[in-house]
């Protein structure tokens, strides 16, 4: 009753391009989401009058 069929999966190696093109789109994402993230922070406290504190936990 032992199955012929387990072994192990192979995996293909990461390459150095990968990996930084990875993290550049990353830092792009990251710095989007921030900007983003900025801008509604002002506008909740500055245009619509809300309470920072209540704001602050939503962003982090």
């Amino acid at each position: 009753m032992s199955n012929k069929n387990t072994s192990m999966p192979v995996y293909k190696q990461v390459t150095n391009r990968e990996k930084y093109c990875f993290g550049i789109g990353a830092i792009g994402k990251d710095s989007v989401v921030n900007m983003v993230a900025a801008f509604l922070m002002l506008y909740f406290t500055d245009t619509l009058f809300l309470a920072p504190l209540l704001w602050e936990d939503c962003f982090l």
